[in-house]
């Protein structure tokens, strides 16, 4: 079975490499010097083929958010990405149709180089698998379909209850990760009750694609300032933790805020999710890590965990109120939690991180490309 480990960048490289050199199957790296040169009969499949929109993802990422500056080159962007990406694809689709893979791997699947290959693979039915970081701590995910809300997780709560009785996730304590600018903050003094709220990357295509009305975190800071305003509990708080990896900037709210409102970008995430009454996020994966440790959740974007009995979902401003406000009496189906969890545990994520993958992890992606190849899914 050959496999095609497609990358653009060298952390990327040396985790494909490593699962070549461990893999029963043959794997082979494969990088943009690598694709043959075009032909005169592949600009003239360019010429009447829609592949000019490959790189709408990755521009609409790279320009997204108010005030960013980048928002002006975006037509110019858009030219050139979307010339690199058709150009790209068609370079692909005679690599394929030479070497015949039995399937390809990216990471992510977002940048217009890797959109050009899975446009190429989808002409030959080729399987594409998608990597990127697990949704459990300490593993991988590779998937057939998509990733974050685009994966192959079941979404209706009938499929957990179906399956015999999962095994428990124990492993619950989360890696610390803190930014540059809260190494040197201190911890804050947490209110009594509060809620969690997580902040994210405005650029992510978390946000970009998966977000429908929080436009950026400048505005979900400004849906949680009137929320305070309009919750029956009054003394009820909410505390924001900055993404490490955010580059804007937010300090005018850090001075300005309600007072009910408050930055804790120092404190651990772990801390902030078990003294919380209920995270609410818009999708990332600190909603995952609040269910491994037993909290409730309340999604205001497209998340694949936003399945009804295991957390609550606000699709506006209103629903957010009410959601917050059901918090008085609404619990999580447990079992359901359980069940969901242990899925993701035992079938979906690979064992492992994709930065020290080992022996097991090498045979789970080989067991998963396997299947894959073979018309399943997992």
């Amino acid at each position: 079975m050959h496999v095609l480990l497609i990358h653009r960048f060298s952390h990327h490289e040396r985790y494909f490499r490593a699962l070549a050199a461990q893999s029963a199957l043959a794997m082979q790296p494969f990088a943009e010097r690598d694709l043959p040169r075009l032909a005169p009969c592949d600009l003239a499949w360019l010429l009447r083929t829609d592949v000019w929109t490959l790189a709408r993802t990755h521009i609409d990422r790279l320009t997204y958010g108010r005030g960013n500056r980048l928002h002006v080159l975006r037509p110019w962007r858009r030219a050139l990405h979307s010339a690199q990406a058709a150009l790209a694809c068609a370079r692909f689709r005679r690599a394929f149709r030479a070497r015949r893979p039995d399937a390809i791997a990216v990471w992510n699947g977002g940048h217009w180089f890797f959109q050009a290959a899975i446009r190429a693979a989808h002409e030959f039915a080729i399987p594409v698998l998608r990597f990127e970081n697990g949704l459990l701590p300490a593993t991988t995910t590779c998937d057939p379909r998509g990733v974050n809300f685009h994966n192959a997780v079941p979404r209706e709560a009938a499929f957990y209850h179906a399956l015999p009785a999962m095994p428990e996730v124990t492993r619950t304590t989360l890696v610390p990760r803190l930014s540059a600018t809260a190494r040197s903050e201190a911890p804050v003094e947490l209110p009594p009750r509060y809620l969690f709220v997580p902040l994210q990357v405005d650029r992510d295509t978390q946000i970009v694609l998966n977000s429908p009305w929080i436009r950026d975190m400048q505005h979900l800071l400004e849906v949680l300032e009137a929320l305070l305003a309009r919750i029956a509990d009054r003394e009820l708080a909410i505390v924001v933790k900055e993404h490490p990896s955010c580059t804007t900037s937010h300090a005018a709210w850090h001075a300005h805020a309600n007072p009910r409102l408050r930055f804790a970008n120092a404190n651990l995430t772990q801390e902030l999710i078990d003294g919380a009454q209920a995270v609410i996020t818009v999708n990332s994966t600190v909603g995952i890590e609040a269910l491994l440790r037993a909290k409730r959740v309340i999604v205001i974007g497209n998340a694949f965990y936003a399945i009804d009995g295991l957390t609550l979902h606000a699709g506006d401003e209103d629903a957010l109120v009410a959601a917050v406000d059901a918090l008085a009496h609404w619990q999580p189906d447990e079992r359901l939690r359980r069940q969901f969890l242990g899925w993701l545990d035992s079938v979906y994520c690979i064992p492992g991180s994709w930065q020290t993958p080992d022996a097991l992890h090498c045979r789970r992606i080989d067991e998963r490309i396997r299947n894959v190849v073979a018309g399943g899914e997992l």
